[in-house]
C-alpha cells in the first residue's frame, strides 16, 4: 500500500503553485475562520484551476452547513471534504440530494 500525501492549509498562491510541484496526493484548503490556517479572501478560484488534475483539491471544514460546503466545492471545484466538527455523515447524504 502507498502513502497518501496531503498538504493541508494552503492559502497563498504562491505557496499552493509551489507545493503542488511536489506532486501531493491531496492539498487541503480550510474553510474554518477561526483556524489560523483558514483560506478566507487569499484562496483564489484561478490558482486552484492551475492545479494538475491528479491533485485532489480538498476543502477542510468545521460544523459547517451543508450549503457553505456545497458553495466551497463549486466555487473551488473541490475533489473532496474533509469534516472537522460536529457533522454526522449523513451531511454529506443530504447534500448530495440538494445539489442533485
Amino acid at each position: 500500500m502507498n502513502p497518501v500525501i496531503k498538504i493541508c492549509g494552503m492559502r497563498e498562491p504562491e505557496n499552493i503553485l509551489a507545493a503542488a510541484q511536489l506532486k501531493p496526493d491531496m492539498m487541503g484548503f480550510i474553510f474554518y475562520p477561526a483556524s489560523p490556517r483558514f483560506a478566507g479572501e487569499l484562496l483564489k478560484a484561478e490558482v486552484l484551476a492551475e492545479l494538475a488534475s491528479e491533485i485532489k483539491k480538498t476543502g477542510v471544514f468545521v460544523n459547517a452547513g451543508i450549503n457553505e460546503i456545497s458553495d466551497k466545492v463549486e466555487k473551488y471545484s473541490l475533489d473532496a471534504v474533509q469534516l472537522h466538527g460536529d457533522e454526522t455523515p449523513g451531511i454529506m447524504q443530504a447534500g448530495k440530494g440538494e445539489r442533485g
